[in-house]
């Protein structure tokens, strides 16, 4: 199999890929078992540190960020320097107009999510 065949057969292409890291917030995710709550945390790492490292854009999101805080420090210290953190006051990602616009002007069509929120 060639590169060629690879790239036909990929589940995703990376340059048209935006991920979107929704509310992994502590009090989302003391809703987690403990025993598995680092497991959780360690893959979503893993997949921000593999968005960065690939120039996939990052959207993230934290529910009534005054209220709940922001995104857990083991995965917003791996976001790009410019990436934002909207604070989400609605339920869905869809009810928000900023952040619906930040992802399309990221102009890829292919949404990734992550998260403890992902309505």
């Amino acid at each position: 199999m060639n590169h060629s065949d690879l790239m036909d057969n990929a589940l995703t292409d990376v340059n048209d890929s935006v991920l979107i890291v929704i509310d992994v917030q502590q009090c989302f995710l003391e809703k987690i078992p403990r025993e598995k709550m680092q497991a959780v945390l360690n893959r979503m790492s893993w997949i921000v540190q593999a968005a960065t490292k690939l120039d996939v854009p990052i959207i993230a999101t934290a529910e009534q960020k005054d209220i709940n805080g922001g995104n857990v420090a083991q995965l917003s210290d791996y976001f790009p320097v410019a990436t934002k953190e909207f604070n989400k006051l609605s339920f869905g990602v869809a009810g928000e107009p900023a952040i619906l616009s930040a992802i399309k002007d990221t102009k890829r069509k292919t949404a990734v999510l992550i998260g403890l929120e992902t309505d």
